[in-house]
């Protein structure tokens, strides 16, 4: 177990109850933890403004993702990130997941150091694979069937496709990956034995429109289904796992899919102390490197 060789502050603001799970990981560590703006239950949020949670403190810990609309940050309460940022003394580090590119920018120029840390392979890879068992649980909830022998359809074949293809097949699933790359249409048919359909997102022969599906997965953050290819949804469960803008403007979804499930944000409503376990990995481990345990 790696403790800091130094007693450490973190003021935690925002995020849901990944946070606390987080907290509860460092707790014998030697870090002290401070909270403010913790949406989850029992959260001890024993700080009254974010200025008097972050005074004096080593590093910030923000949620995954900092932000859901690109202004606030994702906590209880109404706070702007740049209105929080300012109030950062220098040499404070701050920790975030998903930070967007004018975030980054703003505390650059402020001459504050972060680390992303949703940029670490080992969490990105934790965190698909919690996503994908996290869909897994939701489809067996939901579907009149078995799994075994179920016409499913997989949109995208990332990190979140490629786990949740090995999942499902596993399960006696018939699986269909639908991908725009040749190379991954091929890896899906050489290395894991599935049928595939390619994606054009140019609209012309989009979908196989022969095929019935019991389920459809959505892991492409675009907009690949329209009036032209909307009869393969009519008789499915769509379960969507990809962030906004999503696979289909939401209203227009949630009409033309017999059952339509908003899954994005998964792992911390599935497994959150296992998705806060991936993070603390990857927080001790830039500390780690950086030289802040010494």
């Amino acid at each position: 177990m790696t403790v800091l060789k130094k007693p450490f502050v973190m003021s935690v603001i925002g995020g849901d109850s990944r946070q606390l799970y987080i907290a509860e990981l460092l707790k014998d560590r030697n870090i002290d933890l401070r909270y403010y703006g913790v949406a989850a239950e029992d959260a001890e949020n024993t700080y009254g403004t974010p200025e008097e949670a972050i005074a004096g403190c080593d590093a910030v810990l923000l949620p995954l993702p900092v932000t859901r609309d690109g202004y606030r940050l994702n906590m209880s309460g109404d706070l702007f990130f740049f209105d929080f940022a300012r109030m950062i003394s220098p040499g404070t580090f701050v920790f975030a997941g998903m930070i967007p590119p004018s975030f980054k920018d703003f505390l650059e120029q402020s001459g504050i150091k972060y680390y992303d840390y949703f940029e670490s392979r080992h969490l990105l890879w934790d965190n698909a694979d919690i996503t994908a068992e996290g869909a897994v649980s939701l489809l067996m909830r939901e579907l009149p069937k078995t799994v075994r022998g179920a016409e499913i359809l997989i949109c995208g074949f990332g990190r979140i496709g490629k786990l949740l293809a090995g999942k499902l097949t596993s399960l006696g699933a018939s699986v269909t990956v639908s991908a725009r790359r040749d190379d991954d249409l091929l890896l899906a048919e050489k290395c894991f034995g599935v049928k595939t359909d390619p994606i054009n997102y140019r609209r012309i022969g989009t979908f196989d429109l022969t095929k019935d599906y019991d389920a459809v997965f959505n892991t492409v953050p675009s907009w690949i289904f329209d009036e032209s290819n909307a009869s393969l949804l009519r008789n499915t469960i769509y379960i969507e796992l990809a962030s906004s803008p999503y696979g289909g403007e939401t209203e227009f979804m949630r009409k033309n899919c017999a059952k339509y499930i908003m899954a994005a944000g998964l792992p911390g409503k599935y497994a959150p102390r296992e998705a806060a376990r991936a993070i603390v990995h990857s927080l001790l481990n830039y500390l780690s490197e950086e030289g802040k345990d010494t």
